[in-house]
């Protein structure tokens, strides 16, 4: 058993060296999607941004690219191709030397994007990631669930160029160049919702079962449930 902090050593974070992708087919209540823009926005700041979502959107913000894309099929291979073919549509764009990729229903801190970067020959993966399940109503909770997510990760631009570049279907078998990776963590957590409206639909309540670790408040984004109030329609 570990009994030392983890260790870890960035590589230098200089101004301007990040981009951020976002993939979103707008599946989240239309309240969701506004507070989940105003939390972004507070956390990447004035960094390159692009959005790859299937509703034509204008966010009124400079140094943001737009790229769309059509509804995937409901099978479940095809639409996890379609999560990688369009993440390779956008990394095609990326300008600078690392980028991190995030998702609609999660929330991030901006210390997920100012305290590390990877080595060029690795991936970064933030595992301090707390969820909360959405059809856990009463009695809501976060709990820790750490592993090589694409919400959680930064990455050297060029590497994963390199990794995707060949691929012509993408799968479970070979999107596995994530294990070529180092863990990081922040002091505050990334938040990340299940909902029944992403990739797995209803399947997602046999997946997504609760860690153990769990907390029924976070620093910065307070109790879980008043959280998952803002994961409404309206």
């Amino acid at each position: 058993m570990a009994t030392t902090r983890p260790k870890w050593t960035s590589e230098a974070v200089v101004d301007g060296d990040l981009t951020v992708i976002l993939l979103t087919l707008n599946k989240p209540p239309k309240h969701w999607q506004q507070f989940h823009k105003k939390n972004l926005l507070e956390a990447i700041g004035d960094r390159p941004l692009i959005i790859v979502s299937k509703e034509k959107i204008d966010w009124n913000r400079p140094n943001t690219q737009y790229l769309y894309q059509e509804e995937p099929a409901e099978d479940i291979n095809l639409r996890l191709h379609n999560i990688y073919s369009q993440l390779y549509r956008a990394v095609q764009l990326v300008k600078t030397p690392y980028l991190a990729t995030v998702d609609d229903d999660c929330l991030y801190p901006a210390e997920h994007f100012n305290i590390y970067r990877p080595p060029l020959n690795k991936f970064g993966f933030n595992f301090c990631r707390w969820a909360i399940n959405e059809w856990v109503r009463e009695n809501s909770f976060y709990y820790h669930m750490p592993n090589t997510d694409n919400p959680l990760l930064i990455a050297p631009t060029q590497k994963l160029l390199d990794c995707m570049k060949d691929i012509t279907f993408f799968n479970g078998k070979n999107t596995g160049f994530w294990s070529d990776c180092i863990v990081f963590y922040t002091n505050t957590p990334i938040v990340c919702l299940h909902h029944v409206r992403g990739l797995m639909g209803e399947q997602i309540k046999r997946w997504r079962l609760p860690w153990p670790v769990r907390a029924l408040s976070l620093p910065k984004w307070g109790l879980a449930s008043e959280i998952i109030k803002e994961l409404r329609e309206e």
